[in-house]
């Protein structure tokens, strides 16, 4: 990745502003101070995926046991559409905290 294909993912995948504030924040040359925050962010951000993907399971599988109950033919049973676009939105934010962690490790490695 060149340094132009790198700023252009880092500009749409974090807010500079706060990311110039934490790399403002290092005192010492091998920026540890902001790259221990910027870690702990994709760390947390890595858990609220992994929950929402869980809650999101959990809510398929009791529109799955409602649907059977009410359902006679499986064939007629659907997916909830606002569960689909929250899937999608799921994988959406998986793929930028990805993205992030990315751009993260190779900017680190990279100064």
């Amino acid at each position: 990745m060149g340094d132009d294909q790198f700023k252009t993912k880092l500009k749409r995948i974090l807010d500079m502003t706060v990311f110039s504030q934490l790399l403002e924040m290092d005192y010492e040359e091998n920026r540890k101070t902001s790259s221990k925050a910027l870690y702990g962010f994709i760390e947390r951000a890595d858990k609220i995926v992994e929950d929402m993907e869980h809650a999101l399971i959990q809510e398929s599988c009791e529109n799955v046991t409602r649907a059977g109950t009410t359902i006679s033919d499986p064939a007629e049973a659907r997916e909830d559409p606002c569960l689909t676009v929250i899937k999608d939105e799921i994988n959406t934010l998986k793929d930028n905290v990805v993205s992030a962690r990315t751009a993260i490790i190779y900017f680190y490695n990279t100064v």
